[in-house]
């Protein structure tokens, strides 16, 4: 199981090495990587802003429902006299 892991570590660790290299050396993948990357990130913020969206209109509805509750709750105390 040592073994396995210890190759596995050695294998990505090549790995990562010959993708560096190649991004530090050639213009063309270094290129297409930061597309991919602004890519990534645009669609990090549209995420995140659709998140914000979602939250406030979760906050939008719970301040409308309680709103409505209130006044619900009112009328019934009303309703009673008290």
């Amino acid at each position: 199981m040592k073994k396995g892991m210890l190759l596995i570590g050695v294998v990505v660790g090549i790995a990562a090495g010959a993708a560096v290299g190649l991004y530090l050396k050639d213009d063309e993948i270094r290129a297409k990587v930061d597309e991919s990357a602004r890519r990534i990130k645009d669609l990090a913020d549209l995420i995140q802003e659709r998140v914000e969206q979602n939250r406030a209109k979760v906050e939008e509805t719970r301040a409308s429902e309680t709103l409505r509750n209130q006044q619900w709750a009112d009328q019934q105390w009303e309703a009673l006299g008290i």
